[in-house]
C-alpha cells in the first residue's frame, strides 16, 4: 500500500503477478480497507479465497466426498418422522425449481452419484445430501463471519471442534440451529426452522463425524481474512457451489447463475443508483448476487452522500433491510443468498440489531390462495399453504404486513419450542401483539384451537422461511423489480 497523505494505492501479488488498483481517496471506506489488509497480514492459516475453499471443501475433497456419502446413507436409512417430513418437504419445493421430478432416473445425476463413489445412489437422496453437505459449511462459515465481527463472541465453530463427544456436538449444532449467534444479535430469517437441518433428528456417529469434519477443516482457515477483499468473499459461496455440482448437472436442474458483468449491466439498465431509499425486488434471487451488487452500490452512495443524507449507519442498514429483498423457492439457494447478505452488510452488523434477513424462501409467482368466511361469522380470510405434512389456513388478518408475519411466526415458535397446548399458544399470542381476532363463535373458537394446534406440524414441515409470504409493495412504493427469468 502506498499513500501520500490524500491518495491511497493498493497492490497485492496473486500466484505469479504483481497487480495495482487505481489510485483512491484516503475516506473511511479505504482506511477500513487498509485495516482489514493489515489484519491478515498475521494469518495463522488458509486465506480465505473461493479457490482455497474449493479445494478444502469442493467435490473432489476427501472431506466432501465422505460427507456426502455418509449423509446420502443416513437420509436412505432413517425412520425419523421429523427427518423424513424435511426431506418430502425439500423434494415438493425442489421438485418445483427445477420441473421435473427428482426421484427420476438422470444421466447427469447418475454421473454426480459416481463422482461421489456412491454405485445405488438415490437421486433425491443424493441431491438432498450434497445439499445438506454445503449447508452445514454455510452455517459454520456464517458463524465465524459474526464472531470475527465481534471479539467478545465466542465462535461457535470452534466450540463445535472443541465438543469432547457426539452429544455435546449435537448440543453445540442444536443452538447453532435455532439461531445461535445471530439470535443473540437480534438477527432473524437465518437459520429459523432451515430444511436442512434434519440432521439433528437423525442424529448418529456417521453425522456427527460429517459435522465435526467440516468444523475442524474451516477452523484452519483464519477468519481475519474473510473481509480483507469484500469482492472476493462475494464469491466464496457460488465458486464452491458450482465445484460441489458439474455444470451439466446444474443445468439440468435449471440452474443458471448470473455473471457478475450482465448483474452491473441489469442494474444499469434499471437506472438503480444505490439510493438507500429506492426498493429493489428479486423474484428469483438465487445465491443473490443482484442483492449483494444493489447492497453494495447503496453502500457507495452512502459514502458518496452521508455529509447531505442526513442520517446515519443505524438508519442506513434499517433501509437496506427493508428495501433490497430477494425470494426463491430454492432452499439452498434462499441459505446461500441470506449467507451473501450477511457478508455484504458485515460491516454494517454492529448496528442492525433487531434485524430481519430480507430473503424469504416463497414462489414469486404462485401465491397462497386466499378463501373467504371461513374462519368467522364475519367473513375472515384465509390463506392455504401445502407442506409435506398438510395443508395449513393462515388467517389473512396476520399475514397483512412482514412485521405481523414475524410477530406470528415468533409467538409460533416459541409456542412449539415450550411445548404449548392450544390455550396457552393463544394466550401468549395475544401478549406477544399477535393480530388475531378473539374467538366469538363457536366455530371461530375451534378455528382458532386448530391455528394454534398446527403450530408443531407447521414448523417442522416447512420451516419459518416458507411460511412466509411477504405482503406485496404499497402504491406509493418506489420497487425496482430484476429479472425473474433466471436464477442470480
Amino acid at each position: 500500500m502506498g499513500c501520500d497523505g490524500d491518495t491511497f494505492v493498493f497492490v497485492r501479488a496473486r500466484k505469479s503477478k504483481v497487480e495495482a488498483d487505481p489510485p483512491v481517496p484516503v475516506t473511511p471506506q479505504t482506511v477500513e480497507r487498509l485495516l482489514r489488509a493489515l489484519a491478515s497480514v498475521g494469518a495463522q492459516g488458509p486465506s480465505f479465497p473461493p479457490d482455497n475453499l474449493a479445494r478444502a471443501f469442493g467435490a473432489d475433497s476427501a472431506l466432501a466426498q465422505e460427507g456426502v456419502r455418509q449423509l446420502h446413507k443416513v437420509i436412505v436409512a432413517t425412520t425419523n418422522p421429523k427427518a423424513q417430513t424435511f426431506f418430502r418437504q425439500w423434494k415438493i419445493l425442489f421438485g418445483e425449481v427445477c420441473g421435473y421430478d427428482v426421484e427420476g432416473k438422470s444421466a447427469k445425476v447418475q454421473k454426480l452419484a459416481e463422482h461421489y463413489a456412491i454405485p445405488d445412489a438415490r437421486p433425491a437422496e443424493l441431491l438432498f445430501a450434497v445439499h445438506t453437505y454445503y449447508a452445514i459449511f454455510m452455517k459454520f462459515l456464517a458463524a465465524e463471519l459474526v464472531a470475527s465481527m465481534n471479539p467478545m463472541v465466542i465462535s461457535e465453530l470452534r466450540q463445535a471442534v472443541n465438543t469432547h463427544s457426539s452429544d455435546t456436538l449435537r448440543h453445540e449444532m442444536h443452538k447453532l440451529e435455532q439461531g445461535g449467534l445471530w439470535a443473540q444479535m437480534g438477527i432473524t430469517n437465518f437459520l429459523e426452522g432451515d430444511l436442512f437441518s434434519w440432521y439433528l433428528a437423525a442424529w448418529d456417529e456417521q453425522v456427527a463425524k460429517v459435522v465435526l469434519g467440516i468444523a475442524r477443516e474451516l477452523d484452519r482457515f483464519d477468519p481475519n481474512t474473510l473481509s480483507v477483499e469484500p469482492n472476493e468473499s462475494r464469491d466464496l459461496l457460488k465458486k464452491l457451489y458450482q465445484n460441489l455440482f458439474p455444470r451439466s448437472v446444474r443445468h439440468d436442474l435449471g440452474e443458471y447463475y448470473t455473471p457478475d458483468w450482465l448483474a452491473e449491466l441489469t442494474l444499469n439498465e434499471l437506472g438503480y443508483d444505490g439510493d438507500p431509499d429506492k426498493r429493489l425486488l428479486d423474484p428469483a434471487c438465487g445465491s443473490g448476487t443482484f442483492l449483494v451488487m444493489a447492497l453494495n452500490r447503496a453502500k457507495q452512495w452512502f459514502a458518496d452522500h452521508r455529509h447531505g443524507c442526513g442520517y446515519d449507519e443505524r438508519e442506513l442498514v434499517r433501509k437496506l433491510l427493508a428495501n433490497i429483498i430477494g425470494f426463491d423457492l430454492n432452499p439452498l439457494a434462499v441459505m446461500a443468498a441470506r449467507t451473501n447478505y450477511l457478508l455484504a452488510i458485515r460491516d454494517l452488523l454492529p448496528y442492525a440489531h433487531g434485524a430481519e434477513l430480507p430473503v424469504y424462501l416463497c414462489d414469486s409467482i404462485m401465491t397462497p390462495a386466499e378463501y373467504g368466511g371461513l374462519f368467522s361469522a364475519g367473513g375472515a380470510d384465509r390463506r392455504e399453504l401445502r407442506t409435506a405434512a398438510a395443508r395449513f389456513q393462515i388467517p389473512a388478518e396476520v399475514t397483512a404486513s412482514r412485521e405481523a408475519i414475524s410477530r406470528y411466526t415468533a409467538a409460533l415458535e416459541f409456542c412449539v419450542q415450550n411445548g404449548y397446548e392450544p390455550a396457552p399458544s393463544l394466550s401468549t399470542a395475544a401478549s406477544r401483539a399477535w393480530p388475531w381476532t378473539p374467538p366469538t363463535s363457536p366455530c371461530t373458537a375451534t378455528c382458532s384451537r386448530n391455528s394454534a394446534a398446527w403450530t408443531r406440524p407447521t414448523r417442522t414441515a416447512s420451516g419459518r422461511g416458507s411460511s412466509r409470504t411477504p405482503s406485496p409493495p404499497s402504491s406509493s412504493a418506489r420497487w425496482t423489480t430484476s429479472p425473474a427469468t433466471r436464477r442470480g
